[in-house]
């Protein structure tokens, strides 16, 4: 059945997926979003009832696999995110820093 193999090959891509984000290899995430995609296109194309792709999609336990991808990609992005306004606080302040820094230094420079 042409069918359940798709869907094996888009559990496999999926379960990649969840290994790469585990990783942080984020470099490799879109060439494997992308072959996933193509598999999702593949199935499209055949001809099989929402009946028959739901049965073979429960059977391996698609929907949930792709649930737990999807909390990985959230809790990964918060991360990120955390990350980024961390880097901008510390780059602020530092800007701040070497802003009042040069100040100071005018005020000596002065003549009185």
């Amino acid at each position: 059945m042409e069918l359940e193999k798709l869907l094996e090959k888009y559990k496999v891509c999926s379960l990649e997926i969840m290994s790469i984000l585990e990783k942080e290899n984020y470099e490799v995430l879109d060439s494997k979003m992308d072959e996933r995609q193509h598999i999702l296109d593949a199935v499209n194309e055949l001809t099989f009832t929402k009946e028959e792709i739901t049965k073979v999609v429960n059977k391996l336990e698609i929907i949930e696999l792709s649930a737990k991808i999807n909390d990985l990609m959230v809790i990964k992005r918060n991360y990120l995110k955390s990350e980024i306004d961390d880097t901008v606080v510390k780059r602020n302040a530092n800007s701040e820093y070497y802003r009042n820094s040069h100040n100071n230094y005018r005020i000596f420079s002065r003549k009185v």
